[in-house]
């Protein structure tokens, strides 16, 4: 009896899995519309714009604005897949140029953080909404035997 309680209760997980993800990669669809943009100590600008793919999956740009030059940084899948959520950045010069999986770890209080523990860095890539028009991200992880966190406080530009 108490093998057949915790396979019930394994299935039930296993069931409702797809259900919940898909209902925490909605308020995801809040990265979607105007850009996304923080000055930089160098005095550049960082930048992000999503767009919505379909209901499961969006698609993103990084890039940094220098005076009147723009230079594209990575391009972002943000996708459901299998019943999980996964960000794959493809980022220019990294990687061989093959996109790196992150999976959806938590989603927490408006906090999004996404997981790849195999990956040299960053091993975390997080998302925080803070308003409508404001978003922090971060990535971090071990680099070389030494923590390292990098801060992103965006605000949307229309």
């Amino acid at each position: 009896m108490k093998y057949f309680c915790l396979l019930a209760a394994l299935f039930l997980l296993a069931a409702f899995t797809p259900i919940v993800q898909q209902d925490t990669f909605k308020p995801l669809h809040q990265l979607t519309g105007g850009t996304w943009k923080m000055k930089s100590a160098k005095g550049y600008y960082i930048c992000e714009q999503w767009r919505k793919t379909n209901d499961t999956e969006l698609s993103g740009r990084g890039f940094r604005v220098s005076g009147t030059d723009t230079t594209v940084e990575e391009n972002v899948q943000l996708t459901m897949k299998d019943g999980y959520i996964f960000y794959i950045p493809t980022v220019n010069g990294q990687n061989e140029g093959k996109p790196v999986p992150f999976k959806l770890i938590s989603s927490y209080k408006g906090v999004y953080t996404f997981s790849n523990p195999d990956h040299d860095y960053p091993q975390v890539v997080a998302y925080q909404f803070v308003s409508k028009d404001s978003i922090n991200a971060w990535i971090d992880g071990n680099i070389q035997g030494n923590r390292k966190r990098v801060d992103f406080h965006y605000k949307r530009m229309n």
